[in-house]
């Protein structure tokens, strides 16, 4: 079998979301994270959505 060189992903992946909910009690922990994916290029950067806060 050949291993693929290509890029992971091969196409941009939009709107992956992760959500980590824990109710044990007051307080309880939540978090929700949404991430596009694109294929790798040089000089990659990363960027964080600046209303977030």
């Amino acid at each position: 079998m050949e291993s693929d060189t290509g890029t992971f992903p091969p196409h941009p992946i939009r709107g992956v979301r992760a959500v980590y909910a824990r109710q044990a009690g007051c307080p309880s922990d939540f978090a929700e994270v949404t991430v596009d994916f694109e294929p790798w290029e040089v000089c990659v950067t990363f960027e964080v959505a600046a209303e977030l806060g």
